[in-house]
């Protein structure tokens, strides 16, 4: 209770804000909504807060997600005209629910790289096997 009454108080002061959310599940499945909140203080310090990671039974949907982070900015008296952007991945509902909420939304630099990197490897695997292809082509020759 003193964490939160400490994180509120930190947040009263700040004139705009942004977000980070993603949605993952325990290592028992159960589902979970997390959000986090960034901000820069008078002395231009960099701050982020985690609001929430809560309980989300409900389906994953882009409407669904989109209330659910509504409430949390809400349950901490943050203001929606003081939120500047979300960043999130690039899942569907995702992006309806910033999309629904109106808010501009940044993708996530490391989900990004992360699906480059796949990709990437993917096509040095493929690249592999072909000069593994062109070299006993040529031994055969």
């Amino acid at each position: 209770k003193k964490c939160k009454e400490k994180v509120a108080a930190e947040l009263k002061s700040v004139e705009f804000f942004a977000t980070t959310t993603d949605m993952w599940s325990s290592r028992t499945s159960e589902p979970y909504q997390s959000l986090t909140v960034h901000f820069i203080k008078e002395d231009f310090n960099l701050k982020a807060r985690c609001l929430q990671a809560a309980y989300f039974p409900d389906d994953n949907t882009g409407e669904n997600i989109a209330a659910g982070l509504r409430e949390g900015l809400a349950s901490w008296d943050l203001h929606e005209e003081k939120h500047v952007c979300i960043t999130t991945d690039n899942a569907s509902n995702m992006v309806m629910a910033a999309r629904l909420n109106e808010w501009t939304r940044l993708q996530c630099f490391g989900h990004r790289l992360h699906l480059a990197i796949g990709k990437l490897s993917c096509c040095v695997c493929v690249c592999a096997q072909e000069k593994e292809r062109f070299t006993n082509l040529q031994k055969s020759v």
